[in-house]
């Protein structure tokens, strides 16, 4: 056990234990009895249940021998830096900005948006075909409701990647309604032929964007007879609908 001194307080006496004398035998007399000294501990120390053990003590003054510093330099060879090799940058290259493939993407895009109006309009014949099969047998109206939702969002998905975001909403509208629908009637019916003709209009005038304040009115007018047929809200009127086809395809 070492006792170390702070700095500026007292020194205190260095005590060697190795210099002290040992400790008398366990049958030696105690001093002032006539008993062994082992009944005299005994007796003594009883009541604590164990013999009193004398500690090793070595007080070392650290203020005038100082302790010795540890080996920096051998700690130092522990440290060891692991250098990770970056095999996807040696795949991958360094990288950096093309302008060539920059204007062949570009190009690319151009000459699909252009295929897409074709491919738009092929998709919009065959929703309507399935709506009107969806009319003549209307005891399968389940299985016709999933196609006519799976189509819609075809149609949706291709829209905005080319640039015509108002057939993406006008598709997305009509996903709404078929959404979890029972049995379709008239009504729903009429709802869904006022989304087919918006599409084959926005298609046939190549309307791109939004389609302006017309474009705007039109598909809110949509999301928002779709939104009260959902609630069943008696007030749906249908004639704003018409007027927004007709002003659309008129602009």
């Amino acid at each position: 056990m070492v006792f170390r001194r702070r700095p500026g307080g007292p020194k205190p006496p260095v005590i060697d234990a190795s210099n002290l004398p040992p400790p008398p035998d366990k049958g030696d007399a105690a001093p002032g009895s006539d008993k062994p000294r082992e009944e005299h501990h005994d007796k003594d120390y009883q009541s604590q249940g164990r013999r009193r053990k004398r500690p090793e003590v070595m007080v070392q003054d650290f203020t005038q021998d100082p302790p010795p510093q540890p080996n920096m330099a051998k700690a130092e060879t522990l440290v060891e830096f692991v250098h990770v090799v970056n095999r996807l940058k040696k795949k991958v290259g360094d990288g950096g900005f093309d302008p060539v493939c920059f204007l062949r993407a570009q190009e690319a895009v151009k000459n699909l948006a252009a295929a897409y109006l074709d491919i738009a309009a092929r998709e919009i014949r065959e929703l309507s075909n399935t709506i009107q099969m969806a009319r003549m047998h209307p005891e399968k109206y389940a299985e016709y409701n999933a196609s006519i939702y799976k189509q819609a969002h075809d149609v949706k998905s291709g829209g905005g990647s080319y640039g015509f975001p108002l057939i993406s909403r006008i598709a997305e509208s009509l996903c709404w309604l078929t959404e979890g629908m029972g049995p379709p009637g008239e009504l729903d019916f009429s709802l869904m032929k006022f989304h087919i003709d918006a599409l084959i209009i926005v298609v046939r005038k190549k309307i791109k964007g939004h389609g302006g304040e017309v474009g705007m009115l039109l598909a809110e007018g949509l999301e928002v007879v779709v939104a009260k047929r959902k609630a069943h809200d008696p007030s749906l009127v249908l004639g704003e609908i018409t007027k927004f086809l007709e002003k659309l395809d008129s602009a």
